[in-house]
């Protein structure tokens, strides 16, 4: 997966969450909005590999 297109992925999930968050009332730090970035684009970036190795064979 491109770059570009990884950041897109994961500014979107990152929308959908954090509007997510001020219906349901949870409080939102920085620490999770920074953390959730980082696992969703480390969770996209595995699964694209995963995805090249299995279509490889």
């Amino acid at each position: 997966m491109e770059t570009w297109r990884l950041l897109a992925w994961t500014t979107g999930l990152l929308l959908l969450w954090g509007a997510l968050v001020s219906l349901l009332g949870y409080d939102l730090s920085p620490f999770s909005i920074i953390s959730a970035a980082a696992f969703g684009m480390l969770g996209f970036y595995l699964s694209n590999k995963l995805t090249d190795r299995l279509n490889d064979n």
